[in-house]
């Protein structure tokens, strides 16, 4: 009887410190939990217990998407990423497109057609040396990238100048390749005396290159947007004869860059 009373005694006490172990770990796990915070009842302060939730913190995919310069003058988009697929669309030197993807030697573009991987750039001044390499008497036109005009002579340039291209939002000058086809000189612009040119060379129509002397030396900056011409390159005495003494009917291209 007295063993077992001893044996009692041992499994009461076992028990007692289990039970308090328990106590003191839940105590430690419900601290690393939880922050206090202070509730004021009008007369004395207390502490609540508020428990955090622990939430991860999830990121975002990084976008694929990103935007390339065209570099052909005239690049179709394909439904497929091949040269024997239908033409979706068509676009000019210097515009740009967003890229999605790229199957192959194919850049997939957003809304869903393909151009092949040559035909584009990332670098918006690879577009000029690209062309230097088939057209040696090159005449080129920036319209938002600084309203400059750049006469290209055999790798050469021989004349550059700001300009003021047509008006963005009445009569912008169509962007693309030409070719100088006639030149002019003392000229009357719309048959109006008061815009008297003493220098103009045409492409694409009756859109040409020449001097402006109303506009009394002020060029390129972003007198176009609103203020720009009816479609011709107004330029500076200097560039307009430059231009003019030059180039060459038939043989002297034009570039236009968006």
């Amino acid at each position: 009887m007295k063993k077992f009373f001893v044996v009692f005694l041992i499994v009461a006490l076992l028990l007692g410190l289990a039970a308090v172990i328990d106590s003191v770990y839940k105590d430690a796990h419900a601290d690393a939990n939880e922050e206090d915070v202070v509730v004021t009842d009008g007369s004395n302060s207390v502490k609540e217990p508020v428990f955090v939730e622990m939430r991860a913190i999830e990121t975002p995919p990084a976008s694929t998407e990103k935007t390339m310069y065209v570099l052909g003058d005239h690049v179709n988009e394909r439904e497929t990423p091949s040269t024997d697929s239908a033409v979706l669309n068509f676009y000019c030197a210097g515009e740009t497109v967003t890229i999605v993807g790229k199957t192959g030697d194919w850049y997939q573009i957003k809304d869903g057609g393909y151009i092949y991987q040559d035909l584009l750039t990332e670098n918006y001044d690879d577009i000029v040396p690209h062309f230097l390499e088939t057209y040696q008497d090159l005449i080129v036109t920036h319209i938002s990238h600084g309203q400059k005009t750049e006469y290209w002579y055999y790798g050469e340039c021989i004349a550059s100048g700001y300009c003021v291209t047509g008006d963005a939002y009445a009569s912008p000058t169509p962007i693309g390749l030409y070719w100088i086809t006639s030149r002019q000189t003392d000229v009357d612009m719309y048959g109006n005396p008061d815009w008297h040119s003493d220098w103009a060379c045409y492409f694409n129509g009756l859109i040409a290159y020449h001097n402006a002397p109303w506009r009394h030396g002020s060029f390129g900056g972003t007198i176009y947007q609103g203020g720009g011409s009816h479609g011709c390159i107004n330029c500076s005495d200097e560039l307009a004869e430059a231009i003019f003494n030059h180039c060459r009917v038939g043989y002297t291209y034009v570039l236009i860059l968006p």
